[in-house]
C-alpha cells in the first residue's frame, strides 16, 4: 500500500479528530486525496503524505 494510501486510510478512521482551519467545522468526508468540512472547503493531500492547511 502506498503511504498516500495509509494516510488516507488514517484520515477515514480519524476523520472526528480534525476541524477545518478555515471555519472550524468538523470535515465530513475524504474524497480521493482530499479533506472536505461541511462547508465545502477542501484540503488536498500530497505524495508526501502531508495536507497543507493555510
Amino acid at each position: 500500500m502506498k503511504k498516500i494510501d495509509q494516510t488516507r486510510q488514517w484520515l477515514t478512521k480519524n476523520l472526528s479528530l480534525l476541524r477545518c482551519p478555515k471555519c472550524g467545522r468538523a470535515f465530513v468526508t475524504v474524497l480521493d486525496y482530499s479533506l472536505a468540512c461541511q462547508q465545502g472547503h477542501v484540503w488536498n493531500l500530497n505524495k508526501k503524505r502531508f495536507c497543507l492547511f493555510s
